[in-house]
């Protein structure tokens, strides 16, 4: 008869058991929910850290860029007239730029906007970088040969023996130069930029 009521008699411990169980459930899915979202957390801020990175690059890569084409044009443009000469760069007995000058300085303006195009790419590692920079040449250009054109030159006559520095500074160019040499410099700086992915650079997007 006791050992029937004993067998009859409910266990209590299974009740406890279930219930530790159900808790060390909710614990797991607590701690993986907290790691999910510090997962996600870390995604978004390894994101936005690349994003930072990329965009700091790009504004290193315009930059200099934009100074690889400053000097680039410095150095290339004095070569150029150190090579003609006072008598090959202007017409005679003036400061207009000669046609050979300006054939030239085209040419010119192109290589050094190469040099710009591939020095950006090199540092940005992106296409967006060289295409900003074509747009600040092609921008800051256009203002620079409106202005030019805009000024009113005095027809100076240009004596025989001239120093370097006076002569470029009184140089005298037709007004559609100026646009043309911009156009040329952005398709310069495409170019170059063209060059690095071609010669294999990685290019990211």
């Amino acid at each position: 008869m006791l050992k029937s009521v004993i067998a009859k008699r409910p266990s209590r411990g299974i009740p406890r058991v279930i219930f530790a169980t159900g808790v060390s459930v909710v614990r797991c899915d607590v701690a993986r929910m907290a790691l999910d979202r510090q997962d996600h957390l870390g995604v978004i801020f390894a994101n936005h850290l690349s994003e930072g990175v990329h965009m700091v690059r790009n504004i290193i890569g315009v930059v200099v860029g934009y100074v690889a084409i400053f000097l680039a044009v410095f150095i290339t443009y004095s070569l150029a007239f150190f090579v003609l000469g006072v008598d090959g760069s202007y017409q005679e007995g003036s400061y207009n730029v000669s046609g050979i000058w300006i054939i030239v300085s085209l040419i010119l303006s192109f290589v050094s906007a190469a040099v710009g195009g591939y020095v950006c790419k090199v540092i940005a590692k992106q296409d967006q970088a060289v295409k900003i920079l074509a747009v600040v040449a092609l921008v800051l250009g256009f203002v620079m040969a409106y202005s030019e054109a805009s000024k009113v030159h005095e027809d100076l006559s240009r004596p025989d023996e001239v120093a370097v520095m006076e002569a470029m500074m009184k140089s005298v160019q037709p007004p559609w130069v100026g646009f043309v040499v911009t156009l040329i410099q952005v398709g310069g700086i495409l170019y170059g930029g063209r060059l690095v992915h071609a010669g294999g650079e990685e290019a990211v997007e």
